[in-house]
Order: structure tokens, then sequence, then C-alpha cells
């Protein structure tokens, strides 16, 4: 197992990456990608990166927006995966004034699979656009992709994620799932997961849902005495735990959750839940 860390440190100004990797057949790499930025100037970061998957490799990909508020980043991932390859991908857009998120990645090989998850938080005048187009050319393919978006304030989201399922690849499994949280009357979460289909013999699914907090859960936490703050803090921590409780690594999962928990109002409260 491979560890490499990429870190992009947002400054003054504008710069822009380029960034190209190839694992071998057979191999693993984990990559961590933590971007962040020194002070509150204006910045903008712009990213274009390839990734190359060897038939039967396995790559898990950690990637953590930390941004300044002022800080904008622009990016694009192409992604081509080999037969019998893995590819898992988590997401964390947690900072920032904007970001244009996509990820174009192409199943070529039979037997590939790519797991994708994501959780986004949008606060102020904060935005983040997450854009996916998942391509299944090989036989016996599968996609499963799970996001999460929360948005208070002013915040606004989206989630464009697109799979086409191409003429060669039969036995193709897809899954999309788009679950949003809405947590005041001006916040705005956009979801559009589109299937486009051309063979028979496949299981292509998808969901997304865009809401306020449960009545009946929030009426259950109050009924036992919690505040209503504390109430709706520890619901909107436990909408996305399921996402964070994915990462792969200890140390990365709890600096997620202690980033998450401090952008809720009861966050003291809260970590005395944890």
């Amino acid at each position: 197992m491979h560890d490499d860390a990429a870190i992009q440190r947002a400054a003054p100004g504008a710069n822009h990456a380029r960034v190209a990797i190839a694992t071998g057949a057979g191999s693993r790499l984990r990559l961590v990608e933590h971007f962040i930025a020194l002070g509150d100037a204006p910045a903008l970061a712009n990213l274009a990166a390839e990734l190359h998957i060897g038939a039967n490799a396995t790559v898990e990909h950690l990637r953590l927006h930390q941004a300044g508020a002022q800080s904008v980043q622009l990016e694009t991932w192409v992604v081509e995966q080999q037969a019998g390859s893995s590819y898992s991908q988590h997401l964390f857009a947690l900072g920032g004034r904007l970001l244009r998120s996509n990820l174009d990645l192409s199943l070529q090989g039979d037997g590939a699979e790519c797991r994708l998850a994501g959780l986004f938080m949008v606060d102020g005048e904060r935005q983040a656009d997450l854009y996916t187009r998942i391509a299944h050319h090989g036989k016996a393919t599968r996609t499963i992709q799970n996001f999460r978006g929360i948005a208070s304030e002013r915040g606004r989201g989206a989630l464009n994620g697109r799979i086409v399922v191409h003429p060669s690849a039969r036995g193709a499994d897809a899954s999309q799932s788009s679950r949003n949280l809405l947590l005041s009357p001006l916040a705005e979460i956009n979801s559009r997961p589109q299937l486009e289909i051309h063979t028979d013999d496949v299981k292509c699914r998808h969901g997304a849902t865009v809401g306020t907090l449960d009545p009946a859960q929030l009426f259950y936490l109050l009924a036992r005495g919690l505040d209503p703050r504390t109430a709706r803090s520890l619901l909107t921590f436990a909408f996305c735990e399921d996402v964070i409780a994915g990462v792969p690594l200890p140390e990365l999962r709890r600096g997620i959750e202690e980033l998450v928990v401090g952008r809720l109002p009861d966050r003291d409260v809260i970590r005395s839940f944890r």
C-alpha cells in the first residue's frame, strides 16, 4: 500500500495544477488530497487531473476541501478503469466560497467497479456544485454513488450525476443516491440524477430527496428532554454520519467528524454525545 498526499494551499492570486497518475496492473494506491487556505485572501485554484487504473488495481481516493471563505476551486478529474479494477472516492466539501468539481469516469474493462461517496455543507453565501459522469463500457461493471448535501442560510448546492450504460456493458449494475437537507428557508439544493441505458440485462436505479429535518424524529428527541437547538444539531450530524463512516483512514475520519461538528450550532453538546 502506498500513501500519497497532495496538498493545495490557496494564496492571493491564482494557481493552475496539472496532475497525471497511472497505476500498474494489480497495484494498490491510496491518494489523499487536502485543500486548505492560509488566510482569507481571495484565491483561485484550477486543477486538471487524470488517473489511469490498470487491470485488477485498487485505488482509494480521499478528498477534503477546507479552503478559506474567499477561495474558489475549479477541478476536473478524468478516471479510466481497466478490467477487474476498483476505484473508491470520498469527497468532502467543507470550505471555500465556490467549489465546482467535475468527475468523468469510464469503466472500460469487464468487471471494473467504482464507489463514490460525498458530502457538502454550504452556509452563508457558499456554493458547491458537484458533477459526475460515469460511463459503463465493460461487461458486469458496477457503480455505487452515495451523496449527502446540507445547506443553511443562503448556501447553495447542486449534484448533477449522470450514468451512461453503453451497448457493450451487459450485466452492468448502477445505483445513485442523493439525499439533501435544507436548514433554512433561503437555502437551495438542486439534485439531478440521470440514467441513460442502451442495453438490456442491467440493474440501474436512482433516488433523490431534498427536504427539511424529519418532524417525527425531531419530536422524538424533544419528547425526551432535548432542547430544539440540540435536537436539530444531532439529527443533522446523524444525517451525514453514514458517509463519514466510510472513510478508511481513522485519523482522517475523526478530523472530518470534528469539522462537521464544528459547523453545527450546539457543537459542544454534540461532542459530549460522541
